[in-house]
């Protein structure tokens, strides 16, 4: 594997033999998505003139009505983000409060729907304190603000006080 360009840690196997830093262990796997980003860049066009002759034969042979034409491909991310890493990121944003925690919870769950992101940020504010009531309600009453009491003017004429 190592001579064609791919770390052993790629695909879960040993090393040498001997340890190795966590620097080193990031170049490898470095070295290993330069050489899959190369061989995906060799390989697709071949590929899509490999699909685009079977979307011809599939439409002389009458076994489909599709129109042919050359894909485009599109190949997946090389692996998921390794979620120690994607945590100490987040949690070092949160620490320097540059991030909301919808976008915490985005990153966290990249997968996830806005709705179930909406309710995960809603059980967080819930538990952090963070969701506070509006102060003008009481409940699901409304609280209604006393009406102002007019200024007293010094040019109206005010009623004596009363001595006694």
């Amino acid at each position: 594997m190592s001579l064609a360009g791919y770390s052993p840690g790629s695909f879960g196997l040993a090393g040498e033999g001997v340890a190795i830093t966590a620097t080193e262990v990031d170049a490898r796997a470095s070295r290993s998505a330069v050489t899959r980003a190369r061989k995906i860049r060799y390989i697709s066009p071949a590929l899509a003139q490999l699909f685009e002759t079977m979307l011809q034969l599939d439409r002389g042979l009458g076994w489909s009505t599709v129109e042919p034409a050359r894909p485009t491909l599109e190949f997946d991310a090389e692996a998921d983000p390794d979620p120690s890493k994607v945590a100490a990121t987040i949690e070092l944003l949160r620490r320097a409060t540059v991030i909301s925690i919808r976008t915490s919870v985005e990153m966290a769950h990249p997968d996830w729907d806005d709705e179930r992101i909406d309710s995960e940020v809603l059980t967080i504010q819930d538990e952090q304190g963070a969701s506070v009531p509006d102060p003008l309600t009481l409940g699901s009453v409304p609280i209604t603000p006393a009406p102002a009491v007019p200024a007293l003017d010094p040019a109206v004429a005010q009623p004596a006080a009363v001595v006694q």
